[in-house]
């Protein structure tokens, strides 16, 4: 699956590793909430970012190399890479949370 989307919105997280957020939205979604109706209705940037609006993290390094900027289009591709059975995902959750509890 591969989508096209605009960068919103860019939001650098400051925790143990630097990070960055990207909030990104359909092109085809931004053009049906820009019409007059929609903008007497309140539906204004904030909202599309609040409420519609897609997010990944990225690390900071992988931002600087990348150049995004806001406005930018970018293609997102998801493909699964192999078969995970529901114990190595009940397994990898576990290692999860007893790596958050320390």
């Amino acid at each position: 699956m591969k989508k096209e989307y605009l960068v919103l919105q860019i939001s650098i997280v400051q925790d143990a590793t630097p990070s960055v957020t990207l909030a990104l939205l359909e092109e085809s979604v931004l053009k049906a909430n820009s019409d007059e109706r929609s903008r007497r209705f309140g539906r204004d940037l904030d909202y599309l970012i609040n409420s519609d609006a897609s997010r990944i993290s990225i690390s900071f390094k992988e931002y600087v190399s990348s150049g995004l900027r806001v406005g930018d289009r970018v293609s997102v591709e998801v493909t699964k890479v192999k078969q995970t059975s529901p114990e190595s995902v009940a397994k990898l959750l576990e290692s999860t949370r007893r790596t958050e509890a320390y």
